[in-house]
C-alpha cells in the first residue's frame, strides 16, 4: 500500500527523496516521480525550490499542486475514505490542528516525518550537501 505524507513543514519533499516509487529504470539514486498538494507560501515555496532539487536529483520528478487548503482537505478525505490512492499525493501540508483527525481515521495510509529529520534535510540542501 502506498504512503501518503503530511507535511508539518513543506521540506519534507526533500527528505522523502529516497522513498519515492521507482518506474522500472535502474538509477544509482533515487528515481520517480513526487506529486505534492499544498496552497499559500508553503506551495509557492515548494515550485521555487523544485529546479533546485530536481537538479540534484534529475532521476526524480516533483509535481507540486498549489491548491486551497480547503481544496487540500477535500480531496484528501475524499481519497482516504475511499481507499483509491491513484487519486492521492505521495506528500501533503496538512496543518497540526488537524493531524490528529486524519490520524485517528486512516493512520495505515499516513507516515508523518520527523521535524528534525526535515531540518537537517534542509540544513545540508543549503549547504550545498546532499540531504540524504
Amino acid at each position: 500500500m502506498r504512503r501518503i505524507v503530511p507535511l508539518g513543514i513543506v521540506t519534507c519533499l526533500l527528505a522523502m527523496a529516497g522513498c519515492s516509487e521507482n518506474d522500472g529504470q535502474t538509477t544509482d539514486g533515487p528515481a520517480g516521480e513526487i506529486t505534492v498538494w499544498a496552497w499559500n507560501l508553503e506551495a509557492d515555496y515548494l515550485i521555487d525550490i523544485v529546479p533546485a532539487f530536481e537538479d540534484l536529483y534529475p532521476d526524480i520528478s516533483v509535481n507540486v499542486m498549489k491548491l486551497s487548503g480547503e481544496q487540500v482537505y477535500q480531496r484528501l478525505t475524499t481519497g482516504l475514505a475511499a481507499g483509491v490512492e491513484s487519486q492521492l499525493p505521495d506528500l501533503v501540508q496538512v496543518e497540526n490542528q488537524r493531524i490528529d483527525l486524519y490520524m485517528e481515521n486512516f493512520q495505515e495510509v499516513l507516515l508523518i516525518c520527523r521535524r528534525w529529520v526535515l531540518m537537517n534535510t534542509v540544513i545540508n540542501l543549503l549547504k550545498g550537501k546532499s540531504p540524504l
